[in-house]
């Protein structure tokens, strides 16, 4: 870890933060679908696989992941997410927001 310290003859540290993130937990029963709409120029979507297996469109592209598999697109295109599998499919979801 790295640590910083401030003491009075050092000015203190400032942070700027660049982006916003948000994260979403999904379970995707089996036979479950999702569509989601394209998002804002600027949006990025990481997804990773917990548990289960699903499938990604994006555009016209269909990509199918399983447990341990993650993936990374632009989040401004039409996507869905599906379950075709015979179990729960559990997906973590990241949103990265880039700061206009």
């Amino acid at each position: 870890m790295n640590r910083q310290r401030a003491s009075s003859r050092e000015p203190p540290n400032r942070f700027s933060f660049l982006f916003v993130a948000l994260y979403n937990l999904f379970e995707l029963d089996p036979g479950a679908s999702y569509l989601s709409m394209p998002h804002n120029d600027g949006v990025y979507e990481y997804i990773s696989v917990s548990a289960g297996r699903f499938a990604l469109k994006i555009k016209e592209e269909t990509f199918r992941l399983g447990e341990g598999d993650a993936i990374r697109f632009t989040g401004n295109v039409p996507h869905a997410y599906s379950n075709d599998g015979e179990q729960q499919a559990v997906i973590q979801v990241v949103m990265y927001y880039e700061e206009r």
